[in-house]
């Protein structure tokens, strides 16, 4: 399968649909706000390792759900606590969590934190925190919103199904139809998360963000 070099000075994403099951189709332009969600819109996400040039993929399956379908329900007591006074610092606790591992595409690097910070100064960003009935976290996660879907970059968390399932009240909450947690990986089990083919992800994603 081809491999696009991105211009950094030409924000351009070449049709998702060209890409292999693995998803990787582009290399380069650059990670903040404006490639974000202008990735996101066409179908892509980002792996970034702060050594390379920034990596974009659009798998087939997708772990997507239309959120309107998904039958799970949140645990008596569980409930999300939204992040917005500070929510750098969230993202800098994000970072030390999950950048113990030697540098890889999963790090969270700084030049995504300033993407995502600088989405949400234009409201198109969540930062959540998981709490139960006793208020002790679960679990965190942050992610982009635009129009009806949702793009989560993090779930950190050893109860992914759980943490899914206090958010979809979320989700009704501010109408969003369309959840997307990138590429399938066995923190998400098939028979609660089922993937989506790339042909209909593509098509919700027009649908509910135009």
């Amino acid at each position: 399968m081809p491999v696009f070099d991105l211009d950094p000075n030409q924000l351009y994403f070449p049709p998702a649909h060209f890409a292999g099951p693995d998803g990787f189709l582009a290399r380069g332009g650059r990670v903040d706000a404006r490639w974000l969600e202008y990735g996101y819109l066409n179908g892509y996400y980002v792996w970034h390792n702060p050594m390379r040039y920034p990596d974009w993929y659009s798998p087939d399956p997708r772990l997507a759900m239309e959120t309107e379908q998904c039958q799970l329900a949140p645990q008596e007591g569980d409930h999300v606590l939204f992040f917005d006074e500070n929510p750098e610092s969230f993202l800098k606790f994000m970072q030390k969590q999950v950048n113990k591992e030697p540098m890889n595409n999963f790090w969270i690097s700084g030049m995504l934190v300033k993407a995502f910070v600088d989405l949400h100064k234009e409201d198109k960003a969540l930062f959540m925190v998981f709490n139960d009935k006793n208020n002790k976290a679960f679990g965190y996660a942050f992610g982009a919103v635009l129009g009806l879907a949702y793009f989560g970059e993090y779930i950190l968390s050893n109860e992914p199904k759980r943490v899914v399932a206090t958010m979809l009240p979320i989700f009704k909450e501010y109408d969003i139809l369309l959840s997307d947690f990138h590429k399938p990986s066995n923190q998400f089990n098939p028979e609660w998360c089922q993937p989506m083919d790339r042909i209909r992800y593509l098509e919700l994603l027009k649908q509910y963000t135009e």
